[in-house]
């Protein structure tokens, strides 16, 4: 029996993962919030969550803390950061500073209130790979009644759309994971079920994948591979003589 696949299958694999790339782009215009009370990136020299009952939650950080969003993309950015410095009388307000990916993106005197600030992220900032280490270090006080370290009390770390509205590309890592799990389930339901059918079951889990980018792209980069381990055992086993 001939393994060179039909027209037809030639035709339903490429269709299905350039509609699976196009789902995987439209995910990546999602912002991607830090989400405190649901954390979608890591989170190092964090304090514990504050402020739940309040309805706008935050986090005191430690004299250097740092926030790993994976695989973003590799361009341009803007970062919004809703923070606060409440300090007792007498204390000067902190210098705060903003690095990614160690370099020094600015430098700010955080007053008093909350306020929302915009930070320009350049494409040559990020790693091959999309991948934005954020860290913020921060001038810190303690009271006796506290012995923390606080330095600034941040609501929201929001990564929005590039700079000047271009869309954003998708990280090329996970969508490779994306298209490579949408491709082997094409092939493996092709041994078993109709063209149709096959098309229809690797569409629906492109989708699928493509919500996990919009909503955590933390879990659904991490469980990536893993499908793909799994896709291509089960690829194996159904094309085994």
């Amino acid at each position: 029996m001939s393994t060179i696949p039909s027209r037809t299958d030639r035709f339903g694999m490429a269709s299905v993962l350039l509609l699976a790339l196009i789902v995987f782009a439209s995910a990546s215009q999602v912002p991607w919030s830090a989400g405190w009370t649901h954390a979608r990136v890591m989170l190092t020299g964090f304090h514990d969550l504050e402020g739940v009952r309040s309805g706008r939650p935050y986090r005191w950080t430690d004299k250097e803390a740092t926030a790993w969003f994976p695989s973003t993309g590799i361009q341009a950015r803007m970062l919004h950061v809703t923070w606060n410095s409440p300090r007792p009388g007498g204390t000067p307000l902190p210098t705060v500073r903003v690095s990614a990916n160690g370099r020094l993106l600015q430098t700010y005197t955080v007053g008093g209130g909350v306020q929302t600030v915009a930070i320009d992220i350049p494409p040559d900032v990020l790693c091959p790979l999309g991948d934005l280490m954020l860290a913020i270090d921060a001038d810190t006080f303690s009271t006796p009644s506290d012995l923390r370290t606080l330095g600034i009390a941040i609501y929201d770390m929001r990564l929005d759309q590039p700079i000047n509205f271009a869309p954003a590309l998708p990280a090329a890592l996970p969508t490779f994971w994306g298209l490579a799990v949408t491709g082997l389930l094409y092939a493996t339901a092709r041994t078993r079920s109709s063209p149709r059918m096959a098309w229809l079951a690797s569409t629906a889990v492109a989708i699928l994948i493509g919500a996990g980018f919009a909503v955590d792209r933390l879990i659904t980069g991490g469980v990536l591979p893993w499908l793909v381990l799994a896709t291509a055992l089960v690829f194996v086993l159904t094309h085994r003589d």
